[in-house]
């Protein structure tokens, strides 16, 4: 009996959290996050990123072709040259939808998949996906909607003068994702 009220209970927090995140019944959420130590810093100057999370969502309600999509927040340290308009500790978020890259590539595969911000707001690759992490890489990303009543420019997330740039997160519980919604 308590094994029966536990695993209800479970369900029924799954189904509470799922509901205040805006998804909808039967979504799917993997979660990751990468924290950077001060020694890591330390060693790579011109890193900007401090934490990165990210949630990988199926939801079975939106179109077949639109139906992956990945949030990502972002905290900067008070370093590097990773980020622009940004405040040291702050934490950014934006939502991205995920297509394959790749004809025929099956959904949120590595090298096949790339989400995307609207209106060229930037890309992320899932270059690596396992059990126990995610790789992403990118070019760089706008992290907030810009506002329109000012005259300043959204933060964004760059490759650290690079073309490019990976980030290697570890797969964690959803609840950490969820209580970012």
């Amino acid at each position: 009996m308590p094994s029966t009220i536990s695993t209800s209970a479970g369900a029924f927090c799954a189904v509470l959290f799922a509901s205040s995140a805006g998804l909808a019944d039967g979504s799917v959420v993997e979660c990751y996050d990468r924290l950077y130590s001060d020694d890591h810093l330390l060693r790579h100057p011109a890193q900007s990123v401090r934490r990165i999370t990210v949630a990988l969502v199926q939801d079975p309600t939106e179109a077949a072709d639109w139906h992956h999509w990945m949030n990502v927040w972002v905290r900067f340290a008070d370093q590097g040259i990773g980020g622009r308009n940004f405040e040291p500790g702050v934490e950014y978020g934006q939502p991205l939808r995920c297509l394959s890259a790749v004809a025929g590539a099956e959904m949120l595969e590595p090298a096949g998949t790339r989400c995307v911000i609207e209106g060229d707001g930037g890309a992320m690759e899932i270059v690596k996906r396992q059990a126990s992490g995610l790789t992403l890489r990118t070019t760089g990303i706008v992290l907030e909607e810009p506002d329109w009543s000012s005259d300043q420019p959204p933060a964004e997330l760059t490759a650290e003068g690079n073309d490019n740039v990976l980030f290697r997160l570890n797969r964690v519980d959803q609840n950490v994702c969820m209580n970012k919604w």
